[in-house]
Order: structure tokens, then C-alpha cells, then sequence
């Protein structure tokens, strides 16, 4: 697999999660990394060793690498990457404006469709809509050290993801993926079609599944909102999600 990823939750409900990205040249671009707040500083720092750091290898990281993390041991997370990448990179750290949401600790309920509508899984015949959409949304900036359409088959191919499409002409007006770190993601429902519960039935689908497939146990998803995003903060807080106290910190490393 050109990729790493894991997520798993500890006996204490504690979440750790990490996704490592490789560029065309198959050097390592972009880590993700999720730590609970509730963890204790010991086990995320064996986390970050035993799952993390093990995959950064001499010569292996790109010129530039950027990793991101929720977690308030960003200066311990800092300091162990600094180190790692000394020998070969500098670094320069910026702040993402996004807020860290928790899926609710019950089961959902899925609710139904209104009239007009079926929901069914997304296939690759879906990735350029919702590649040329994604790429609206997040600037084209990020696409070049990271291919969205890459991400995006690799959550429809491996991962659940799910579309709503109306009766009369099968057309796609809404959808929502899960990211390989665990992250909920790409939630988006087109002008027309909103203010109907569309969204809301696609989170509660998305985490009705996740838990089946881990044999009904209340699995935590989490979710990132772009501060300042009213709409999708309120959508969240009213499925019972809970916002965290920190934001998503990014830092970028430069070859030196």
C-alpha cells in the first residue's frame, strides 16, 4: 500500500488516529495525526513512536512535508517531528482555523429520505463531481502536494461512502465520505436541495455504519468544521456531536 493508516480506541475510549500520504515519487507528503485530549502524555507519546515516527525513514520525506494534529500535546507532537527531520528539514508552523468535533457516544437514528430521493453507496463513476466540487471548496493550492482525486477513490474504494440521488433523473445532490484516519469528510449537499435533512441522514447513515461494522460498538467518529462555518457548526452540535476545546494545528517542514 502506497499509504499508512490506523485508527483505534483504547479500553479508556481514548482515540488515537493517523493517516500518512505519499506523493508520485512515493515520499512521504502529509501526516495526520488525531490524539485524545484525555489521553495521558506517556501514551501519546507511544503512539507517536510505535505507530507514527517508525514510517519516517532516511530520504523517505518529501521537500515539503506538512503534518496536522488535534491534540493538546501539539509542543510534544512538535518537538518529536523537529527532531525526526533535523538532519533534512526546517520547519515553519501555522494554525488551521478548524474546530474538532465528536460523534455522540449513542446509536443514531438514520431517519427517512423525503419523497423523491434514494441514498445508496458512491462508486468511482461519482470522484470527478466530487473532486471539481472539493476543489472549490478547499482552494487550489492544496491539490498541489495533494491529489484529491487520489483521496477521493481511495474513500469510495476502501472505505464506506454514501450518496443521495433524486428519483427522476438519478443525479447526485449529496454525499459524504470517511477519510482512512477515521475522519468524517466531504459532507456536501448542492443549492437546491437543502434544508430538506439531507445532511443529517448522511452523518447518521455514515455512523450507523461504522458501528455495525465494528459489531455495534459505539465507535466515535470525528469531524473537521472550518471556524466560522455557522451552518455546518450548528448542523453538528444539533446531532448531538461535541465540539473540542483545541483547533487543528499544521506544521510545514522544508527540505533545508
Amino acid at each position: 500500500d502506497e499509504n499508512f493508516s490506523e485508527t483505534y480506541q483504547s479500553s479508556e475510549c481514548h482515540i488515537f488516529s493517523y493517516l500518512i500520504i505519499k506523493d508520485s515519487s512515493y515520499k512521504i507528503a502529509r501526516a495526520d495525526i488525531y490524539i485524545d485530549d484525555k489521553a495521558s502524555k506517556d501514551s501519546a507519546k507511544e503512539f507517536l513512536y510505535s505507530k507514527v515516527l517508525k514510517h519516517f525513514v532516511p530520504g523517505i520525506v518529501a521537500s515539503l512535508f506538512q503534518a496536522s494534529t488535534h491534540s493538546r500535546y501539539i509542543d510534544m507532537i512538535l518537538d518529536e517531528f523537529k527532531e525526526k527531520l533535523s538532519d533534512s528539514h526546517q520547519m515553519d508552523m501555522n494554525t488551521w482555523n478548524h474546530d474538532l468535533f465528536l460523534s455522540p457516544k449513542s446509536a443514531p437514528e438514520i431517519g427517512i429520505l423525503p419523497g423523491g430521493y434514494h441514498l445508496t453507496k458512491l462508486n468511482d463513476a461519482h470522484v470527478d463531481q466530487l473532486a471539481k466540487q472539493w476543489a472549490e471548496d478547499i482552494g487550489e493550492s492544496f491539490s498541489s502536494s495533494f491529489s484529491v482525486k487520489d483521496c477521493i477513490k481511495s474513500n469510495i474504494r476502501y472505505r464506506p461512502s454514501f450518496g443521495i440521488f433524486t428519483e427522476s433523473s438519478d443525479s447526485l445532490v449529496a454525499w459524504i465520505t470517511l477519510y482512512s484516519g477515521g475522519s468524517l469528510g466531504m459532507l456536501h449537499v448542492l443549492q437546491g436541495h437543502r434544508r430538506k435533512g439531507l445532511a443529517k441522514i448522511l452523518i447518521r447513515t455514515m455512523v450507523d455504519c461504522v458501528q455495525k461494522a465494528h459489531g455495534g460498538v459505539v465507535y466515535r467518529l470525528h469531524a473537521n468544521v472550518l471556524k466560522g462555518n455557522t451552518a455546518s457548526e450548528n448542523l453538528m452540535l444539533s446531532e448531538g456531536w461535541e465540539r473540542q476545546p483545541r483547533n487543528c494545528k499544521m506544521m510545514y517542514f522544508t527540505k533545508s
